[in-house]
């Protein structure tokens, strides 16, 4: 049911209607409430104030562990999770965080460079002394030409060279260049002192193996050097040798006969059992260029005295391979290779090569052949300035005649030392 007070407001409206005068307003534009008659609404309360946030409470320092909290870093540095650094000269991050350089380089100006010690110059990667080095040879990139070196920051000629167009040589080993420049050996020669002889030395050193190891266009048994030399052969499937006898022939194959006592090494199966008897050494194998009994020199200038045995005609050489590195680059440095107590029945001789390819090839850098039975071998030999100062030799015994599976041979060797 409508109250007294709406009816009346009612009448109002209408009778103002009716009369054409304007009716009163509704609303109170200043007002903030509708006045509908009756008792007014109790006052809002005001809205206390909001309190100030209080400071938050020191903590110390940022850590990386507090990755929320900006952090102020010193002039010239900046963060990398969480830590200050300086991108110009720090390791890890150099350049930009995350940067890390590589173990012994070093972070400069931004860059990682390679770490140099005093005395020593950055140059294309690594730390080098350009005083002497002969690939920068008084500044980066400055190189030496072949066979040169650095002396106090400048190319020259070692001790002993000869400049011959733009390279430094021995004139007395060089092949291209023997004795004089331009001088150049034959593909099969060796330059020796100055002078250009056969590769292969200046006797056959072996009578079997169809070569003319010393150029002088006679090969194995059709050179007088091989009469006596004995070699490998086979008669009905039994073992025997064969001597090469005047006028370049081979004897017919000995096969000695059953019952016979048998004599090691000598190819011959005298006793019928189908094979030769063979007692080889502690060295063996080591009849190849290929399979070589490698050896310890020790310190410069330290003997080496090895005992060993040549036991069977089938046994052609006995290789010993060694490694030198004298250190020294400046000095022709030598090296004193005897061989003796040789079998009074046997002809051995003794070889020197300079590397595998040498040795396979048979071109030998000295070497010691008397074409006696039962003589002493030996040879003093001088490496060629700045390329053999370091690197593998060869050194070979090898039978020409004769063998013994009970006398030894003794080769001793005298390392590279000054002279």
């Amino acid at each position: 049911m409508p109250t007294q007070a709406a009816v009346c407001l009612l009448l109002l409206l209408v009778a103002g209607c009716a009369s054409g005068e304007n009716p009163p307003p509704l609303l109170d534009p200043d007002a903030s409430t509708v006045d509908l008659g009756g008792d007014p609404p109790p006052p809002v309360p005001p809205t206390p104030p909001t309190p100030p946030t209080p400071p938050p409470a020191d903590s110390g320092p940022p850590t990386m562990l507090d990755a929320r909290r900006p952090i102020d870093c010193p002039e010239g540095q900046s963060e990398c999770s969480g830590v200050c650094v300086d991108l110009q000269s720090t390791a890890s991050n150099c350049g930009r965080c995350g940067n890390a350089c590589t173990t012994g380089m070093a972070c400069e100006r931004g860059t990682c460079v390679m770490g140099c010690m005093a005395g020593t110059m950055l140059c294309a990667g690594g730390c080098v002394d350009v005083s002497s080095n002969p690939q920068h040879c008084g500044g980066c990139g400055m190189a030496c030409a072949t066979g040169e070196m650095c002396t106090e920051g400048r190319c020259g000629c070692p001790m002993a060279g000869t400049r011959c167009g733009d390279a430094c040589v021995d004139l007395r080993s060089d092949p291209r260049n023997c004795g004089t420049c331009g001088t150049a050996c034959a593909a099969d020669e060796a330059c020796r002192e100055g002078r250009c002889g056969c590769a292969g030395g200046d006797a056959e050193r072996a009578c079997d193996d169809t070569m003319d190891d010393d150029c002088d266009g006679r090969i194995d048994c059709n050179d007088d050097e091989c009469l006596g030399a004995t070699r490998r052969c086979e008669d009905a499937g039994r073992p025997g040798v064969e001597t090469c006898e005047a006028g370049g022939r081979w004897s017919a194959c000995q096969t000695g006969g059953s019952g016979m006592t048998e004599i090691c090494g000598d190819g011959i199966d005298q006793d019928g059992d189908g094979e030769d008897l063979r007692r080889p050494d502690s060295q063996e194998p080591n009849d190849s260029c290929g399979a070589c009994r490698r050896i310890t020199m020790g310190a410069p200038d330290i003997d080496v005295v090895i005992e060993a045995t040549i036991d069977s005609v089938d046994d052609p050489m006995d290789c010993y391979v060694f490694a030198t590195d004298d250190g020294t680059f400046e000095l022709n440095e030598t090296i004193d290779v005897s061989l003796t107590s040789v079998p009074s029945t046997a002809d051995y001789d003794v070889y020197l090569y300079y590397g595998l390819a040498d040795c396979m090839s048979g071109t030998s850098r000295a070497s010691s052949s008397t074409g006696l039975a039962g003589e002493d071998d030996g040879f003093s030999w001088t490496e060629r300035f700045g390329t053999e100062d370091g690197g593998d030799y060869y050194l070979v015994v090898r039978r020409f005649s004769g063998q013994s599976c009970d006398d030894t041979y003794l080769l001793s060797i005298r390392g590279l030392g000054a002279p």
